[in-house]
């Protein structure tokens, strides 16, 4: 949607890709490779975007990790998660969403990081100032009750996910 004149884009988040692991499994320096030669990865859908970013960055960094389990929602992944079924590739506000609790670890991403951008559209003076209101509303949530909790889990995030200033 970049090159198209139709939409009025406002960018609320910049985040970056986690690992999660059970807290059962022991904080490591280890690569990707040797992580998922002890516990299997579990991967967001490829159906979707995060999915997608996840199969696209093991495929830059040359990484083949045989699918084993995938989901379609954050929560059944963070709780394959907490099971101890595997580790996951996943954003801090993903694991937000899956229930971040004392049974999940998230740790950094080694190696090349990567990150997503979250927007809201809307097409372009059909709404007024609505789609503006909206994403300034999410910001707002994101900021008051939504990173206070995730930075309480990650602590060492705070300088890597950032919210657009609300305009």
């Amino acid at each position: 949607m970049d090159d198209s004149d139709w939409v009025e884009r406002h960018l609320i988040l910049d985040e970056p890709y986690i690992l999660l692991f059970p807290s059962s499994f022991p904080e490591t320096q280890e690569g990707l490779t040797s992580i998922a030669n002890r516990l299997p990865l579990i991967r967001p859908s490829a159906r979707s975007q995060t999915g997608r970013d996840v199969d696209r960055h093991l495929r830059r960094i040359g990484i083949e990790i045989p699918r084993s389990l995938e989901f379609d929602s954050p929560i059944g992944l963070v709780a394959a998660v907490a099971d101890g079924a595997g580790w996951a590739i996943t954003t801090p506000l993903c694991a937000f969403e899956g229930g971040l609790s004392p049974l999940v670890r998230p740790m950094k991403l080694p190696g090349p990081g990567f990150g997503r951008r979250l927007y809201l559209f809307a097409r372009k003076n059909e709404l007024g100032r609505l789609p503006r209101a909206l994403a300034n509303e999410a910001k707002q949530a994101l900021n008051r009750d939504i990173l206070p909790q995730i930075f309480e889990h990650m602590p060492w995030a705070i300088d890597k996910i950032r919210v657009e200033p609300t305009r």
